[in-house]
């Protein structure tokens, strides 16, 4: 939205100028990730949280708090998972929503084959004329084809006085490489198909290239020209639409508007050229970055009985310090976001990188390693939860430290039976064998001779006893599992490692959004 209303304010200026904030728009739909900068005209860098299938209460995060306010209430309402349901319904949609991405680059990528193809076909028997210029008599406009070698290709009835004007504008669209501009803005649009601003934003951009091309006719032929060049470009214009995937027409895209436009084409004074540099600088800035995210640091505390509830802990070390293990989920410039293991603390935290002893994060850390996090901070929360004060950040090594299955299940099957895995860094998973896709997640303590599993997104608990070689579950003080019922004293035996398959409910690495 911001490219066509600059479009209305760089209008004195050469349309050239408009062209290179297309080329900002496609950099900014093709890199990955942005810089943060206040300036920033992106409301939010990310409408998708990377941990939404996770959460059980999902939000979107538009950048504008009315629309929030307005939209996630009934968006968490019919979005959040249900313990009952066996699938949740954000991992449905986002998995039919990537299949009907994939199926609508793909029909867009057949319709531009198509039409290169046809064309191909049809200037097949072209001759040539000089140099690069080609005739051709089943074609009805002039055109350029080719990416590695283009050619221009004029129908055979063109008139001898339009010649010099229709071969001087395919030259400039040579010059300025828009045979190769419009391809890749066309690939940009398979990517994006499903955004209707892209569509208008692409519309624009071709347009925008053939009048910076009248343009530059213009300005080299003189204004004399202006009567015979929009003539010429009259009897060219096109009866149908044309293919708009690879071809620069000189008869396409708005004649109407252009031949108006060349009739009262002034050459831009030197002013209106060198001003429209830094309104290209600003815009640059404000497009080609993400908002910055705001952090909120609360000065440093130290240990005491009367912050002890603000404190996010799983444990002490000796030195009194609170600890917690997390899943890393983000790895930004300045912090990094994690996923705390104990289902006790928030869903979210973010860490930031300098530590209290003004060293910054361990080298070799990467998204998805498990970190122990000696903190004596508390939480403020902006978007989400941060954590001020780190003593320390301690990769974990996750191995697999105990696997049981339960023991009516243990005998010979090519299924997987109901596992329950623990790991060195205290988190556990669960799988029911064939009674569900659901595969648990949370984290484990020892409370003397019990054994206890909570789960991370669900509200299930469960006890056990813990014997030689064996956990032996117990009734009271459990939730029970989600679909196994279970009796009082039935057992799990200990097993050798049995990896469990992948699942389908619950994701825990970050799903990338840019689809979206």
């Amino acid at each position: 939205l911001a490219v066509p209303l600059l479009r209305l304010v760089l209008k004195p200026a050469p349309r050239w100028v408009t062209c290179l904030l297309w080329a900002t728009v496609a950099i900014r739909l093709l890199l990955p990730i942005s810089p943060e900068s206040e300036l920033s005209l992106i409301p939010s860098a990310e409408t998708f949280p990377k941990e939404i299938l996770l959460s059980t209460e999902p939000t979107l995060n538009s950048g504008i708090p009315a629309l929030n306010q307005l939209v996630n209430p009934t968006f968490t309402r019919h979005m959040a998972p249900n313990p009952g349901d066996s699938v949740n319904p954000l991992q449905v949609l986002f998995t039919l929503g990537g299949y009907l991405w994939l199926i609508g680059i793909a029909a867009m990528l057949l319709y531009m084959s198509i039409s290169l193809l046809r064309i191909g076909f049809r200037v097949r028997p072209s001759l040539q004329f000089q140099g690069r210029i080609r005739l051709c008599d089943e074609i009805d406009t002039p055109f350029i084809l080719g990416v590695l070698r283009p050619r221009i290709y004029l129908p055979s009835k063109l008139q001898k006085q339009d010649l010099p004007y229709v071969v001087a504008h395919e030259e400039a669209h040579l010059h300025r490489l828009d045979h190769l501009w419009k391809p890749l803005g066309y690939l940009i649009l398979c990517v994006y198909w499903f955004h209707p601003l892209v569509w208008v934003a692409y519309r624009l951009f071709c347009r925008d290239v053939e009048v910076s091309c009248d343009e530059a006719v213009i300005a080299r032929l003189g204004d004399r020209e202006k009567k015979p060049y929009s003539q010429a470009l009259l009897r060219c214009s096109l009866p149908r639409r044309c293919s708009t995937a690879c071809t620069a027409a000189f008869g396409e895209s708005g004649v109407k508007e252009r031949v108006k436009h060349v009739l009262v084409f002034k050459k831009p004074s030197f002013w209106a050229t060198l001003l429209a540099v830094p309104v290209l600088f600003v815009a640059a800035l404000c497009l080609l970055t993400s908002p910055k995210l705001v952090t909120v640091t609360a000065p440093e505390e130290t240990p005491s009985a009367s912050i002890s509830q603000t404190l996010l802990y799983s444990g002490t070390d000796e030195q009194g310090r609170p600890w917690f293990n997390a899943t890393v989920l983000d790895l930004g410039a300045g912090y990094m976001t994690v996923l705390p293991i104990d289902p006790n603390l928030p869903q979210r935290i973010e860490v930031v990188k300098k530590l209290a002893n003004g060293s910054v994060f361990p080298q070799g850390i990467e998204n998805g390693d498990v970190v122990r996090i000696t903190h004596n901070g508390a939480m403020t929360f902006t978007v989400i939860g941060q954590l001020n004060t780190v003593y320390e950040i301690r990769k974990i090594e996750k191995t697999v430290v105990k696997c049981y299955v339960l023991s009516d299940t243990a005998q010979e099957s090519q299924f997987v039976p109901f596992t329950l895995t623990l790991y060195s860094d205290g988190s556990f998973r669960y799988y029911e064998g064939m009674l569900s896709s659901y595969i648990a997640e949370g984290a484990y303590r020892v409370e003397g001779d019990q054994l206890i599993i909570t789960d991370r997104l669900y509200p299930y608990e469960n006890r056990f006893r813990m014997e030689s070689g064996r956990l032996v579950w117990l009734a009271e003080g459990s939730t029970g599992f989600m679909y196994t019922h279970l009796n009082d004293g039935e057992f799990f035996t200990e097993t050798p490692y049995v990896p469990l398959p992948t699942s389908r409910r619950v994701l825990r690495s970050p799903v990338p959004c840019a689809l979206l």
